[in-house]
C-alpha cells in the first residue's frame, strides 16, 4: 500500500521539486505597488500552488511572486508595508511584515535592490570582485555570500537576522553610458538567535 501511494505520489513530488528548483534564481517580483507606499492590516495572507502571495491592500492589489522556499506559506493577522522608490535602472520594492502582537517587522523583502544597500543596522550587501558578493558588518568584515544562501546577522541592536541572497542581476554591460545597474533580491526574517 505505501509503495503504491509512494508510486503514485512520485511524478508530483518530482514535479513540485523541479518547479522549486528552477525558481531558484528566479527574479522576485512586488507588484502593484505605485509611488505612495501602501500600509494596512492584512487579516490572513496566504501563498497558492505556483508560489505567489496575492492579497489586496486598500484599494490595490499586490503579488509577490514567487514566494521564496523557506518562508511560511500561511500567516495571519500581518500589518504590511510596501513601497517602491523609482530610478533610471528601475524599481526597487521593499514589502515587510509584522505580526499583530510585534513592535517591529519579523520580515523584510526586497526585490531589485541596489549593492552597498543596508541590510539591517550595522551590514551591507556589497559586491566582492568580478563575481563575488559579500555581506560586510559595521567593522568592515566581509562573509561571502551566494545566491540561494542564508547567512545569520546580528544587526547592531543585538537582534539575531536569517539574510537569504535570493537572485543577482548583474548587466553584462555595466560601462558608464548604461543605466543598468547590478541588483539583488533578498529577504531578511528575525530569528530568535544566531
Amino acid at each position: 500500500m505505501v509503495r503504491a501511494l509512494t508510486g503514485l505520489l512520485a511524478p508530483f513530488l518530482v514535479a513540485s521539486m523541479t518547479a522549486a528548483a528552477a525558481s531558484a534564481d528566479t527574479p522576485l517580483r512586488i507588484e502593484g505597488v505605485g509611488q505612495t507606499p501602501l500600509n494596512g492590516r492584512v487579516k490572513q495572507l496566504k501563498v497558492d500552488r505556483d508560489h505567489v502571495l496575492r492579497f489586496q491592500l486598500g484599494e490595490q492589489a499586490v503579488q509577490v511572486a514567487p514566494w521564496p522556499a523557506g518562508l511560511p506559506d500561511r500567516l495571519s493577522k500581518q500589518q504590511v508595508t510596501v513601497s517602491a522608490s523609482f530610478n533610471p535602472a528601475g524599481p526597487v520594492t521593499r514589502l515587510s511584515l509584522q505580526g499583530a502582537k510585534e513592535t517591529q517587522p519579523w520580515l523584510y523583502l526586497v526585490a531589485s535592490g541596489p549593492f552597498g544597500s543596508q541590510l539591517v543596522p550595522g551590514w551591507q550587501l556589497r559586491r566582492s570582485g568580478d563575481a563575488g558578493f559579500s555581506v560586510v558588518d559595521q567593522d568592515e568584515r566581509a562573509t561571502p555570500v551566494a545566491a540561494g544562501e542564508k547567512r545569520s546577522l546580528r544587526d547592531s541592536s543585538g537582534a539575531c537576522w536569517q539574510f537569504n541572497l535570493l537572485h543577482v542581476d548583474i548587466p553584462a554591460d555595466q560601462s558608464s553610458a548604461s543605466e543598468r545597474e547590478p541588483r539583488a533580491d533578498w529577504y531578511l526574517r528575525k530569528v530568535p538567535r544566531c
